[in-house]
């Protein structure tokens, strides 16, 4: 007869590669995987406490730098290591033979808002832009900014507006206050649900699989949308923090453009809508979307105010994908585009607070969870593209292989849309664009374990169409 002492072990081994395949699954796609992974690219966030350390790098000669700047420019530069007061070295998105003498560039350390480096040769430095495994959460303003006089809270504001500027045009939103409690409670059930897992791994009798720069592949893993919504959130908690200190020294408002709204003004419009909400006047994804508009005021890039019209939009990064900043028509449409309807179209006009979001995969007259025998069927017809959500509609514009637009898409304006909807099935979870006529659409977000992303996207879409219900019924 078998001891029951035995039972533990038995189950054990019964559960033990479910749970090592979650673990496996979730460390790969861990901070720890993509650090150990872009190891030998350091990133500096420009600072008065970096001071040094920037200083140490414009000394130099071994390496490549990406430099992020103030006024909204991404640069790689081959450091030449002159030092002095700033980054000189040869810049790597021109020609040599074309630009002459100007393809020695000199980024000074006052116009640097963050940089990454790696050393000449290896692999992070030939990728473009420079391989990176995270992107920075600025802090809030703590003892060391009280002591900046006015010039210094504007160059320190300046910083932050470009750090959040980057992970805007990546697609990413910050997050409004009820959206960061929910993605605190849902990575602590996941940080939880892993734990759980080594436990029962290690009673059970096995060993931790690690999963890191040795299993596999060593590229590092994309930094994810969360970790650019984070990047976003914290930029923004910042920016209003060194904006309240700034008032309070008597400091001039400044505007990034002429015609446009000063620092100050903006800073009044976003705590006015904080306290429409504290109050109910408003809900939080309203609020959240609010915020962004006014924020995204302090670009550059983006004042004045663009004409209404069809034109590429203007914030993509210069060199980070050179192949997205311009127009890129395709002869003729493929298949699939024409199956799904799309005609020559161009970028629309980006307006303050669009939200861009690259690779989504868009299922054109179809809801492909609505049926899960159907989903690998319906997955086929899908097409890859970049999403635009403005304050007037939704457009999307298909991509070729490598990034570039072809050329066409659809545009649905919000006057069109009788309902968005999320439809979840497993892990899987997309946004379904139901029309006034009964056509439907939708969308998937890149990136695997995205329900809550996808929900958090469909929220905004759904905040935008309010709002703009609201001003067409006030007129």
């Amino acid at each position: 007869m078998k001891s029951s002492a035995s039972s533990p072990s038995v189950a054990g081994r019964r559960f033990k590669p479910a749970l090592v395949a979650i673990l496996a699954a979730h460390l790969a796609a861990s901070d720890l995987a993509q650090a150990a992974s872009a190891a030998r690219t350091v990133s500096i966030v420009a600072s008065p406490a970096t001071a040094s350390q920037l200083a140490q790098l414009s000394r130099r000669n071994d390496v490549i730098a990406d430099v992020i700047t103030v006024d909204r420019r991404e640069v790689r530069v081959r450091l030449d290591g002159s030092g002095g007061d700033g980054l000189s070295g040869r810049d790597l998105d021109l020609d040599p033979a074309q630009a002459g003498s100007a393809a020695v560039t000199h980024v000074s350390l006052d116009e640097v808002a963050l940089v990454y480096y790696a050393p000449a040769g290896s692999a992070e430095a030939l990728s473009t832009p420079l391989i990176r495994g995270s992107y920075p959460s600025l802090a809030r303003v703590g003892p060391q900014e009280q002591a900046l006089d006015c010039a210094g809270l504007d160059l320190e504001i300046a910083r932050a507006g470009a750090i959040r500027w980057y992970a805007r045009v990546h697609g990413a939103t910050g997050f409004t206050p009820k959206q960061a409690t929910g993605q605190h409670v849902h990575n602590g059930l996941v940080d939880f649900g892993v734990g759980v897992a080594v436990t029962l791994i290690v009673i059970g009798g096995g060993g931790v699989p690690w999963v890191g720069p040795h299993s596999g592949s060593t590229a590092p893993a994309p930094i994810s949308m969360e970790a650019w919504q984070w990047a976003v959130t914290a930029a923004d908690h910042r920016e209003l923090g060194l904006l309240q200190l700034k008032r309070a020294r008597g400091c001039p408002g400044r505007s990034s453009a002429a015609g446009a709204p000063t620092d100050l003004e903006v800073l009044a419009h976003v705590e006015s809508a904080q306290a429409d909400r504290a109050a109910g006047r408003i809900t939080d994804p309203a609020f959240g979307l609010e915020r962004v508009r006014w924020l995204d005021r302090l670009d550059p890039a983006r004042n004045p105010e663009p004409a209404d019209g069809p034109e590429q939009a203007a914030a993509v990064p210069q060199a980070a994908a050179p192949e997205r900043a311009a127009r890129a028509w395709a002869a003729e449409r493929s298949a699939a585009e024409a199956a799904a309807g799309f005609e020559p179209l161009a970028a629309p006009a980006q307006p303050d607070g669009s939200l861009i979001v690259r690779d989504i995969r868009w299922f054109p007259g179809m809801n492909p969870l609505a049926h899960w025998r159907s989903l690998q069927l319906e997955s086929s017809k899908a097409l890859t593209g970049t999403l635009w959500i403005t304050d007037r509609s939704l457009t999307v514009l298909s991509e070729a292989p490598g990034g570039a637009l072809t050329g066409f898409g659809t545009s649905i304006p919000f006057d069109q849309i009788a309902a968005i909807e999320n439809s979840t099935f497993g892990a899987n979870s997309v946004v379904v664009v139901r029309r006034l006529d009964g056509h439907i659409d939708s969308f998937q977000l890149p990136g695997a374990m995205n329900r809550w992303r996808t929900a958090s996207l469909a929220d905004q879409v759904r905040a935008r169409i309010d709002a703009h219900t609201t001003m067409a019924s006030a007129h």
